[in-house]
């Protein structure tokens, strides 16, 4: 098998070059091995022909028993300029502390000693050899590779997607995407714990404005270095453009290896105290946003009561308005009454004089009318009674006597009422005189004093009549104003039941955010040990890519490269002639292209 790589591109790979240390050093012989073997041609024609050609050791010379080594797999890949895998070899590097016999495992379609020409022995999948140097390598080709991670390479050429081969020597907007992903058909444990570097080289003269989002670029000369990394466990979705001509690339490396990174997680104490601080807030609003809900919740619920109070008010408004005329006018009646009262006070005092002196006339005239009967016995006055009703008595006498007797009879009923109600006009006497007596005027002064409180009364009245009216008015625009307030209300009332239902579930919201971040600080420290442990590979033990049955494994690497995008030319011309058999020459092999 020929082996294909551009020295600087491994060089790139800081695996590789600890794999041409490693060999540089295994291609100087002993001087012992270099007095048994008489040239270079002759040891390779003796690894192609299975000659045993003498090293300073042979195999029989090392003692019998099994070596103590360590083991390091460097596992090489070459892709098809699309992705799929053509070939995959392993460089298998033991470090020897103690020489003996060493048993590998591998299912390798061909192996081949890169030490010495002691022989290699295969059987199925068993390789057997004796050794006593303190590095020993030997290469297998594999048969039925399945590498970790599958690789697709797609290219796009001015918006259309196009094969490799036809992007040689092509101009455009070139787009680039590679994807890789985790291949089920290998040991996971390489997709979990390796880390993937995507590596392309670019040549400035032929590609422009190249652009790579989320790669590092670096300028090396005529070439941009775009790097690209896949972190342990995930796919990769890897993008570049650039305006190339005549356009040519180098294969794109991707090289994995165990990801160890020395991450110093910084102290988040600050940090969850502020998830409890925020936690705290959290509830305290939940607490506030039901003590609001239940709040607009009780008010929703009154609001019917509300409503009917406020109509209440509007009707009981639009009545006073209606009745404004009548109130008005009987205020005004009041006033006039008041105004009356106080002059018919005014006349009662007259009155009660009035009243006194016409008490005595009306005496002095009652004792007048009886003053000509007086003397007569009630026998005379029977007598002259009935002589005046005889009709046969002497009319001009009757004529004469009868009107005079006539008073005296009428004077004597007077009288005989006087005598009766006698102690009550004696009082009202008394009283009248004590009211009219000047030296005593308590009666007129009562009344003079009631006269002047109903004028104050009234006067005070008047001004309330006055601010009746304008009360009346101002009821009256209150009324008219008050249906564009009764409408407001109702919008106002629709709005706090609307209020309560957002914020019954504005409470319900807080609640659920409540219990969903109660245990925010204990999961924030869950998800920080959980980044701690993402990136904590410590505890990774490398095994074997190659069989699980192979032991002491130090370290397992891989190097994988796609086939360049080149234009054909007489030197780029595919070599057919057969593939180097020679030691040297498969050394050698390893760090030249086709």
């Amino acid at each position: 098998m020929r082996k294909k790589t551009v020295a600087a591109q491994i060089i790139s790979i800081v695996v590789t070059v600890a794999l041409l240390v490693g060999l540089g050093a295994v291609g100087t012989p002993t001087p012992a091995a270099e007095a048994s073997v008489t040239s270079a041609g002759e040891a390779q024609n003796a690894i192609g022909t299975g000659r045993a050609v003498a090293y300073s050791t042979s195999e029989e010379a090392i003692a019998d028993g099994p070596a103590v080594y360590t083991k390091n797999e460097n596992v090489y890949a070459r892709l098809s300029q699309d992705g799929a895998l053509r070939e995959a070899y392993t460089v298998n590097a033991f470090s020897v502390s103690k020489s003996g016999a060493i048993t590998d495992h591998g299912a390798y379609d061909k192996v081949q000693n890169l030490t010495d020409l002691n022989e290699v022995k295969v059987a199925g999948d068993v390789i057997t050899f004796k050794t006593d140097r303190d590095n020993f390598y030997y290469e297998g080709d594999i048969a039925a590779a399945q590498l970790p991670w599958k690789v697709k390479i797609a290219y796009t050429l001015d918006g259309k997607k196009v094969d490799a081969d036809a992007l040689a020597g092509a101009a455009g907007k070139l787009d680039i995407r590679i994807t890789t992903e985790q291949n089920t058909a290998a040991d996971p444990i390489f997709y979990n714990n390796y880390l993937l570097q995507v590596s392309v080289v670019l040549n400035t003269d032929k590609c422009k404005n190249i652009q790579a989002k989320d790669a590092s670029v670096v300028d090396a000369g005529t070439s941009k270095n775009i790097n690209f990394t896949v972190m342990p466990k995930k796919s990769g979705d890897l993008a570049l453009s650039a305006d190339v001509t005549d356009f040519e690339m180098d294969g794109i490396q991707i090289a994995a290896v165990p990801f160890s990174m020395g991450i110093e997680i910084p102290d988040t104490s600050e940090m969850t105290d502020g998830m409890t601080d925020l936690k705290d807030g959290i509830g305290e609003l939940n607490d506030g946003a039901h003590e609001l809900s239940d709040g607009l919740a009780a008010l929703s619920d009154n609001a019917g009561e509300i409503k009917n109070g406020a109509d209440e008010i509007g009707s009981g408004l639009s009545q006073i308005s209606a009745n404004k005329g009548s109130l008005i006018s009987g205020s005004q009646q009041i006033l006039d009454g008041l105004g009356g009262l106080s002059g018919g006070l005014s006349q009662t005092g007259a009155g009660i004089d009035a009243l006194h002196g016409g008490y005595a006339q009306a005496y002095q005239a009652l004792d007048g009318a009886m003053g000509g009967f007086k003397g007569l016995s009630p026998e005379q006055l029977g007598a002259i009674g009935a002589y005046l009703a005889d009709p046969s008595s002497d009319q001009t006498a009757v004529a004469l006597f009868a009107p005079l007797f006539a008073d005296y009879v009428n004077a004597l009923t007077a009288k005989g009422t006087y005598d009766a109600t006698k102690p009550a006009f004696a009082a009202v006497d008394t009283q009248l005189a004590a009211g009219t007596d000047p030296a005593n005027p308590t009666l007129k002064d009562g009344l003079t004093q009631i006269q002047g409180g109903l004028a104050q009364l009234a006067g005070n009245y008047a001004t309330f009549n006055n601010g009746l009216i304008t009360y009346t008015n101002g009821i009256s625009a209150l009324a008219g104003g008050y249906g564009s307030y009764d409408e407001g209300l109702a919008k106002y009332l629709d709005g706090v039941v609307e209020a309560g239902d957002g914020t019954s579930e504005l409470a319900n919201g807080t609640q659920e955010l409540a219990e969903e971040t109660s245990d925010l600080p204990e999961r924030m420290d869950e998800e920080i040990q959980k980044m701690r442990d993402e990136f904590d590979y410590s505890g990774f033990v490398p095994v074997s890519f190659v069989d699980a049955q192979n032991e002491n494994i130090g370290a397992v690497q891989f190097v994988i490269q796609t086939d360049p995008i080149k234009k054909p030319d007489a030197a780029d011309a595919v070599d057919e002639s057969p593939a180097p058999e020679g030691f040297w020459d498969r050394l050698l092999a390893l760090f030249k292209s086709e």
